[in-house]
């Protein structure tokens, strides 16, 4: 009875994390096949069972969620991004008190289901050479160049232990899984082309590519460790030995933690700093905006949200439409980048006169400002 218990909680448990991240279902398919292959013996396939349907409901609520937004049980947000059309859609002004997108996406048909689905699980972000070298040279030489240097060479040592004859089958079949993992990992999200950085050309710890491929680095270890082990072989003295294997210990310690700690624009003390400004400027902007203010922005929604209304982004053509209504709903206000005075003067020109709005500069935060819209009578607009 015990045991089953086990194996519902198990379910259970499952079930929940693959809601949270139902991207990762594959591999935990093939590691159920994998134990069940190596343990068909051991099987107690009643508490098997109870896991399978203890792990389908714990999911049911999410099928329900992906087939209401999505069309299907089995189709994702992933799958979405490739498949989607961005139209223009008008937006009531009572839908401001939530954060709103002014676009609606509608969903092209989909002619082969299976096709879709299989696309889905092993491809969701195609298959692109360019985009997978460039990625992998980016965050794998220029970003962390260390610790590919010693993965590198501990799979030298592994295969010069292969020719040899000598490579265990342990060590045979880590290094196949350690192959297989990176190859597939670094080809399905090195497809992808994504920045989230603001500044696209910066190289740092949050991207998300790094989060990602971190199956990759965590059994890139051994084979690591593989390499210093056979470093240290070189030298016969013990003592010697211990020391070599400190400083690598400690030259890799450092390395991880000056990246997280002192990395460019996003290690921990920038974060730090950052934060601080994002308080001091959400304070400064709630002393000079109303509490029912509307502010339209293109990436600093987290500052603001859920003190002042928010839609975003500006130049869009669906907020161009509702902003005389936004106005007479509540004071609107623009916060973003500095634009100047001659991209402010053009879209007034060309944008907000002809809804006979006028945006001015109000304060300024280092390279961002606040503007605020002011109503044009007639005689102002002519």
């Amino acid at each position: 009875v015990f045991d089953n218990v086990d194996w519902f909680v198990g379910g259970l448990v499952l079930g929940a994390c693959l809601m949270v991240r139902p991207a990762e279902v594959l591999w935990m398919i093939g590691a159920g096949i994998l134990l069940l292959i190596f343990n068909i013996k051991k099987v107690n396939w009643v508490g098997l069972i109870i896991f399978l349907v203890v792990t389908v409901l714990a999911l049911s609520p999410m099928l329900v969620f992906n087939n209401s937004l999505y069309g299907s049980p089995f189709s994702t947000g992933y799958q979405s991004i490739n498949n989607q059309i961005i139209i223009e859609d008008d937006i009531g002004d009572e839908s401001l008190e939530q954060p709103v997108t002014t676009s609606e996406v509608v969903s092209e048909p989909q002619t082969n289901r299976f096709f879709e689905i299989t696309k889905t699980i092993l491809l969701p972000f195609g298959f692109v050479p360019g985009n997978v070298w460039h990625n992998f040279i980016n965050y794998h030489i220029k970003f962390q160049w260390w610790f590919t240097a010693f993965w590198a060479i501990g799979l030298i040592f592994i295969l010069v232990q292969l020719i040899r004859k000598k490579l265990t089958w342990p060590m045979t079949q880590f290094v196949i899984l350690f192959g297989f993992v990176s190859a597939w990992l670094i080809m399905v999200y090195g497809s992808w082309q994504f920045f989230d950085n603001i500044n696209i050309s910066k190289i740092t710890i949050g991207n998300s590519y790094l989060r990602y491929w971190i199956p990759s680095f965590v059994l890139a270890t051994p084979v690591i460790g593989y390499a210093i082990y056979n470093f240290g072989k070189m030298i016969k003295l013990k003592v010697l030995q211990i020391i070599l294997a400190i400083i690598f210990m400690a030259g890799f310690g450092f390395m991880g933690l000056y990246t997280t700690v002192f990395g460019e624009d996003e290690g921990l003390m920038y974060v730090r700093q950052h934060l601080w400004r994002y308080e001091w400027i959400a304070h400064r902007v709630f002393e000079i905006t109303e509490d029912n203010a509307i502010i339209i922005t293109d990436r600093s929604d987290k500052i603001f949200f859920p003190y002042r209304r928010i839609v975003y982004p500006l130049q869009c053509q669906a907020t161009y439409d509702i902003m005389e209504k936004m106005y007479f709903v509540a004071p609107m206000y623009y916060y973003g980048i500095d634009l100047g005075e001659e991209a402010v003067d053009h879209l007034n020109r060309e944008v907000f006169n002809l809804r006979k709005l006028d945006m001015q500069k109000l304060e300024s935060f280092d390279n961002e400002t606040l503007y605020i819209f002011y109503y044009l009578r007639d005689e102002d607009n002519s």
